[in-house]
């Protein structure tokens, strides 16, 4: 009887170890997502942030429950507690990481709420690419920026009465310094580092309350 209880014992402390290891393994942050119909599932859930664009992350009430992969079209938005990452220099540090599904062209993708100006909701997006020769690739993490307005992303393409400063400085002209910080840019197309400088000029002059 004891041999039993001690092998009882044993085989629930493997288990909770596995559990344990596979809950620290895998990441995962305590929060919730609402689905396409406004439903919240509350639990745990994990995603890698520095890869391309995320299609799809792992969900589960609790540690002990099995994974569900939900995929991001079937989702509105989800709520994390907050990892540290580069881009808490631009983004700025909450305790929370609101990431929305965002609509573009027949597509949805991930995206962190960043901040509001002027009625235009800012997100930022990381995502891996590469450059140079096939031979010699130079493979690199950024991160870019979309600007929404009225639940639409705003792209200048599809203005081509203005070029892509005047676009935005329209957008924000109720703040003649951030029409200024983007006036000041002189490439004819914004790089993603243009629109970080934006981003970060706009998130500590006017932090998010």
């Amino acid at each position: 009887m004891v041999r039993i209880s001690l092998l009882v014992f044993l085989l629930t402390l493997l288990i909770s170890v596995s559990v344990k290891a596979q809950y620290n393994f895998k990441k995962y942050e305590h929060g919730y997502y609402y689905d396409n119909s406004g439903v919240k599932h509350t639990g745990i859930i994990h995603f890698r942030t520095g890869g391309s664009l995320i299609t799809k992350f792992d969900f589960q009430t609790d540690s002990l429950s099995r994974s569900q992969k939900i995929g991001i079209s079937d989702i509105q938005s989800i709520v994390v507690t907050h990892r540290a990452c580069a881009e808490d220099s631009i983004w700025g540090i909450s305790t929370k990481d609101s990431l929305v599904a965002l609509s573009w062209r027949k597509d949805k993708q991930l995206e962190k709420y960043v901040t509001t100006l002027q009625g235009i909701k800012i997100f930022g997006m990381v995502f891996n690419s590469s450059s140079g020769p096939f031979n010699a690739r130079e493979y690199y993490t950024a991160t870019d920026y979309d600007f929404v307005e009225n639940n639409a992303i705003l792209d200048y393409h599809d203005d081509e009465s203005v070029n892509w400063k005047d676009f935005y400085s329209k957008r924000f002209s109720n703040y003649p310094d951030v029409v200024q910080v983007i006036q000041q840019i002189k490439k004819k197309e914004p790089s993603v580092d243009d629109m970080a400088a934006i981003v970060k000029y706009i998130t500590h002059h006017y932090p998010l309350q």
